[in-house]
């Protein structure tokens, strides 16, 4: 549960498009490295992570926040 590697940029396209988006900005002479860059800010760096600056929301919280009422336990199938 120590994390790794740095959260896909939203709306990359999926692993598919991570995985392309990644393989242009690691090549220069990519015809979309320069494009890509702009569009993440200027940078990004698919390593870092930083454990520190993840939270997890309580799952309990996020229920009654959407539904207004106590979960409860399910039970059944």
């Amino acid at each position: 549960m120590d994390g790794a590697r740095a959260c896909p940029p939203e709306d990359v396209g999926g692993a598919i498009g991570y995985d392309d988006f990644l393989a242009a900005i690691a090549d220069p002479g990519h015809e979309e490295h320069d494009d890509y860059l702009e569009w993440v800010g200027g940078s990004f760096d698919p390593e870092a992570f930083n454990a520190a600056t993840v939270s997890f929301a309580d799952p309990g919280e996020r229920w009654v926040g959407a539904f207004g009422v106590d979960g409860g336990t399910r039970t059944g199938a």
